[in-house]
């Protein structure tokens, strides 16, 4: 009876020592799952930052492009206004010139 006992006592504690090895099984399981589910998300999460990083440069680039080209159109425009400033003023000392000319001339004559 004493044997028997004993029997039961450690067939009991097999029991729940292989019940114990399942739980820490799972439990592990359970963990790894866990771990490779937040580093999918945290990979996912640093892939759409750099899309949206790599699409806000590509925004900021074109708009520096719009603006550079503005820029561009308006030196320009200064630039054609200064050359027909000059011409007018080119013009008028030309014709001043002329007489000037004209008039050192009959002088001479």
């Amino acid at each position: 009876m004493q044997e028997n006992k004993e029997s039961e006592i450690l067939l009991s504690i097999r029991e729940s020592e292989n019940a114990s090895e399942e739980m820490l099984k799972k439990a592990l399981a359970e963990k790894d799952a866990i771990i490779k589910s937040a580093q999918k998300e945290a990979n996912e999460i640093l892939i759409s930052n750099a899309e949206e990083i790599k699409k806000a440069h590509e925004r900021k680039i074109s708009e520096l492009g719009v603006k550079s080209d503005s820029i561009k159109k308006e030196k320009i425009e200064e630039g054609r206004k200064e050359i027909r400033q000059l011409e007018a003023k080119a013009e008028k000392k030309l014709d001043k010139a002329v007489e000037f000319i004209m008039a050192k001339i009959e002088e001479m004559i």
